[in-house]
């Protein structure tokens, strides 16, 4: 219940109140990597980037333990790719350009994983126009050289 009123306050845009949500569903389920993931979007919608690492980095580990051994699934890995692609977006929000950077590189790799799954497009799309916002970003906040 907790977790379908927080999607329900983030398509709303109240971030603050599927905070609360999510805060109470992962108390109940301190494992979701989808609860961790939800929230660190949440976290990253108020600016508040480091919490939202925090969360992400989570999620990663959460749905690694999930997979780990198992095989990997085109559901998995657009699940990876995502987190990643979410990474990469608050560290270089956070101006951790490096972080970032390598996070952009992960998520590269793991989008080009899916490139031949047709029923995914455009997610795959999305997710590498969220990258391009990245790397954007990053070039404009690179410092001067000369």
């Amino acid at each position: 219940r907790n977790f379908s009123l927080a999607l329900a306050r983030m398509k709303d845009e109240d971030h603050n109140s599927a905070m609360r949500h999510l805060n109470s569903y992962l108390i109940e389920d301190p494992k979701s990597w989808i609860g961790h993931l939800s929230r660190g979007h949440c976290n990253f919608c108020l600016r508040k980037y480091q919490e939202a690492i925090k969360d992400f980095l989570t999620a990663l580990d959460l749905e690694r333990e999930k997979s780990d051994g198992a095989h990997a699934s085109l559901k998995r890995e657009l699940v990876k790719a995502e987190i990643l692609v979410s990474l990469a977006a608050a560290y270089a929000a956070s101006d951790s350009l490096d972080e970032a950077r390598k996070y952009c590189e992960q998520a590269n790799q793991e989008l080009r994983t899916l490139e031949d799954h047709p029923t995914q497009q455009e997610r795959i799309r999305r997710l590498r126009a969220t990258l391009d916002e990245v790397r954007a970003f990053q070039s404009r906040s690179r410092p001067a050289r000369g």
